[in-house]
């Protein structure tokens, strides 16, 4: 079992660019600003994990997909994301179980959104969304930590060898608060998108309305992934319309 000691000398920081984003928004599950200012590795070749914790917000229970930015990572490098069940909300990892699963690559741009498709899975209570890394070489530094306040403190970090989704801690690691390495508070990186009822039902709160069209035109103004309405890869007036036809339509 990894050692406090030994992870918090082993960390290593990057300090990245940062700018003001804003805070949480409907249809989605996140504490960070949109914006990372600390990349943050671990100095051994084992696997890495990062996580948030979320609390359960009314009418937003099923999860769709699940998302991450890196930080100073090569295209193409191989990672995995999952969604654990927290059924007794305590923010306990050792008491999570695994609900769904999905991969992808890293990509090199930084504050990048790579999203990751699961299997649609209904969250209650509280559940946790989690990268997996194999961090070999050693000398990346993958997870993206936004520090700007106000921080959330629900962010947490292992490692293990391995680390396995369904098992976590077969591999002999033990999850600490980010809180406890760093001595600083920070949010990852990470996000949890929610499936909306429909496919004008853009904010996933069940209904499609104007609530809905505010909710697209500020991730398509963005860039958000989110808003590649028509899944063609790129986000541009096409998906507007696409979407407004879509909302036109209802629920």
């Amino acid at each position: 079992m990894a050692s406090s000691a030994r992870m918090s000398a082993a960390l290593c920081i990057a300090v990245l660019s940062a700018i003001g984003c804003t805070a949480a928004a409907q249809g989605e599950y996140r504490w960070d600003d949109g914006t990372g200012d600390l990349g943050v590795s671990y100095a051994f070749p084992e696997d890495l994990a990062w996580f948030n914790w979320f609390p359960v917000q009314p009418g937003l229970e099923t999860i769709g997909s699940v998302r991450v930015a890196f930080s100073g990572m090569p295209d193409g490098m191989p990672f995995t994301m999952h969604v654990w069940a927290d059924p007794n909300g305590f923010e306990d990892l050792f008491g999570a179980y695994l609900l769904a699963s999905g991969s992808g690559v890293t990509a090199s741009g930084t504050n990048q959104w790579v999203v990751v498709d699961i299997p649609d899975v209904i969250v209650s209570k509280a559940f946790w969304v989690g990268v997996i890394f194999h961090n070999d070489p050693p000398d990346y530094s993958p997870a993206m930590l936004d520090v700007t306040p106000p921080n959330a403190h629900h962010s947490w970090i292992m490692t293990g060898a391995p680390i396995l989704p369904d098992d976590l801690f077969s591999g002999g690691g033990y999850p600490y608060h980010i809180e406890t390495l760093l001595n600083r508070s920070g949010d990852w990186l990470i996000r949890a998108d929610v499936k909306a009822a429909c496919d004008g039902d853009f904010n996933g709160d069940g209904a499609a309305n104007t609530l809905d069209v505010l909710a697209f035109l500020n991730a398509w103004t963005t860039q958000d992934p989110r808003a590649d309405f028509n899944g063609d890869g790129a986000v541009n007036t096409l998906d507007v319309l696409g979407f407004l036809n879509a909302w036109a339509a209802g629920c």
